[in-house]
């Protein structure tokens, strides 16, 4: 019984240092590239389908609308999103990327999207 035990401990720190070694390894490549956590799954999510409401990312990225409001403003202010009100209804806000927020994605994910713009 120790013996499974112990394979069981053993599985279970090596995925553990298998999950610290890759967050701490995109952790470094987000910094490298003025980003924080969650700000590339905004820009992902962006680069999928740009236009998106406040609403829809919220609910794509599975965060609580206070914490995207925050990571929002934030990435903002680096100008690689904007926020354009929504033509057909002046409630709803989209989301865009600038040319530079596209620029990065494409410097990360190494190919080329074509431009809404």
């Amino acid at each position: 019984m120790q013996q499974q035990r112990s394979e069981t401990d053993n599985i279970t720190f090596l995925l553990s240092a298998i999950c610290k070694a890759q967050r701490d390894r995109r952790t470094s490549r987000l910094t490298e590239l003025g980003l924080s956590a969650g700000q590339d799954m905004l820009l992902w999510q962006l680069w999928l389908q740009d236009g998106l409401a406040q609403s829809q990312l919220v609910e794509r990225m599975c965060i609580q609308p206070p914490t995207f409001s925050k990571m929002l403003d934030r990435i903002e202010k680096t100008s690689l999103v904007t926020r354009k009100p929504n033509s057909e209804d002046s409630r709803i806000t989209k989301i865009y990327h600038t040319k530079q927020g596209r620029r990065l994605l494409q410097q990360k994910c190494g190919h080329r999207r074509s431009s809404h713009e």
